[in-house]
């Protein structure tokens, strides 16, 4: 997802479930002594196998990136001085005044912003994945039934059976994602409750999702280096001695990079044009606030730069949130579509074993 309109999540599924990618396959069973299209039903079924697998990748997948951009709905809890603004600024004993850097934003805020980008991303590249493996397993399919409709084979009026099942759950789905798609460029329309980012420099890509609601924030000891003095100091001993406040943060995250990676370079072995498309997002999330001049510390306190950052952690909690209730009717439709691949799957590899 790139920088336009400066919308972020609802730009990025949106343009992919509004992108001409989701014929449903027209395979119909052929008719008796019909040609094989060049590929023999073993390479067929492994095929299947492969498409099966990142289907049902994709399935879990987007169940857990919704109920983490649901969940991310509490970054809004973030958005203010103690988590995204100026750290603190503290005397010491030896007189002068040094401004700290803000530990809670260092160590958790902004690793979560990056996250909320991530999800962003993953989801981009699960709904470009799903729409090219699905018209390619079904393509698959109808290429192993025609051999086993050529050879007369007794399962051929079962698979073709099923693959008017698949056909139905596809077409249920596509409607689904064409459907969300057009709700979420309608709510990047004039009337939006979805908030332009305060920023213009960023990228979501492919990553792991954090689990915010198990993230912790643990101060530490004031032991820590300032940025600098803004007033300083009368004995030369004050810069010997560090007295800012310090702290780590522990951040759990849902493992979901490489699975999406997975899906995202088999889409483009299936369909090397989408590559434009998930290029971008295989580099990863990045992002950056305006440059601020760090030398300039007595402007630096109270700056408007530390209101970006606050912001943008409100606008990202708030609009996850809002797509997190749009991404919801996909879940269970997704969960049957899967479900019917993986038993015509098991039916197929039945069948390619008796005709062995």
């Amino acid at each position: 997802m790139r920088h336009q309109q400066n919308k972020v999540f609802a730009l990025a599924i949106g343009l992919a479930l509004s992108a001409p990618l989701w014929p449903i396959c027209a395979c119909a069973a052929p008719a008796n002594g019909a040609a094989l299209t060049g590929v023999t039903p073993a390479q067929a079924l492994a095929a299947m196998q492969r498409d099966a697998q990142a289907i049902q990748t994709i399935q879990q997948s987007w169940g857990q990136l919704q109920a983490a951009a649901a969940a991310y709905g509490q970054l809004q809890n973030f958005a203010n001085a103690t988590w995204a603004g100026q750290g603190p600024v503290v005397r010491t004993e030896w007189g002068g005044v040094e401004l700290c850097h803000n530990t809670r934003w260092d160590n958790l805020t902004f690793p979560m912003i990056t996250g909320g980008f991530n999800i962003a991303g993953d989801a981009e590249a699960l709904v470009y994945a799903l729409q090219i493996v699905t018209v390619d397993f079904q393509q698959q399919y109808g290429d192993y039934l025609t051999d086993v409709v050529a050879a007369q084979s007794p399962q051929a009026s079962v698979l073709t059976q099923n693959l008017q099942v698949l056909k139905a759950s596809s077409q249920n789905l596509g409607n689904l994602l064409t459907t969300t798609g057009n709700q979420i460029n309608a709510a990047m329309g004039p009337n939006t409750s979805l908030h332009p980012l305060p920023i213009s420099n960023w990228q979501a890509g492919i990553g792991d999702a954090p689990d915010l609601a198990a993230a912790r924030y643990i101060p530490g000891p004031n032991t820590g280096a300032p940025i600098g003095w803004t007033v300083p100091p009368t004995s030369p001993l004050a810069r010997l001695v560090d007295v800012c406040p310090t702290g780590t943060a522990s951040i759990p995250t849902l493992k979901l990079q490489g699975p999406v990676l997975s899906v995202a370079h088999l889409t483009i072995s299936e369909a090397p044009a989408m590559a434009s498309q998930l290029q971008p997002l295989m580099g990863g999330s990045h992002w950056s606030l305006p440059t601020n001049a760090l030398g300039d510390l007595a402007g630096l306190v109270n700056s408007g730069w530390y209101n970006q950052r606050i912001s943008l952690v409100g606008s990202l909690g708030s609009d996850l949130a809002q797509i997190a209730r749009i991404m919801a009717p996909i879940d269970q439709p997704l969960a049957s579509y899967n479900q019917n691949v993986q038993q015509m799957l098991q039916e197929t590899q039945n069948a390619q074993a008796q005709a062995q």
